[in-house]
């Protein structure tokens, strides 16, 4: 009976120690590879180049809208109301600024919004692009 106790015991004290192994390695390896920290973010793989979000790479803003009304840039996949207001909030209306982002200004917004590459995964840029071609053509 006590052999039964002191090897359970022992298979025991060998799992703790082993999740506690494992634990600091995984851990101690986000924190290693965790390029974030609290005063220069780093917004996504493809935009590390940009390491310090610098405020001039904000893209270009206007205080209003051209003519008055903006773009809806909700038709932009992965733009819904609320990103909407934040973009005009910014400064961003219409199509044909979403279109004109550099890397550094999809880095800044990105940054801003804390979206981690999001704007490049859903191609906001490449919309754009085709919503302003599409509202050239109408016109």
């Amino acid at each position: 009976m006590i052999y039964l106790f002191i090897q359970t015991f022992c298979w025991i004290a060998l799992a703790v120690i082993t999740g506690i192994f494992i634990g600091w390695f995984v851990w101690g390896r986000k924190e290693k590879n965790n390029p974030i920290e609290a005063s220069n973010h780093i917004v996504s793989e493809e935009a590390e180049e940009f390491a310090v979000i610098r405020d001039d790479f904000r893209p270009e803003a206007f205080d209003a809208p051209i003519g008055g009304k903006s773009d809806d840039l909700t038709q932009i996949n992965g733009i819904g109301p609320k990103i909407n207001e934040t973009l005009h909030s910014l400064g961003i209306y219409h199509f044909s600024q979403v279109a004109q982002f550099t890397r550094e200004n999809i880095a800044w917004v990105d940054n801003y919004l804390s979206f981690k590459g999001r704007i490049d995964r859903e191609d906001w840029v490449g919309q754009a692009k085709k919503l302003v071609k599409e509202k050239e053509e109408n016109i």
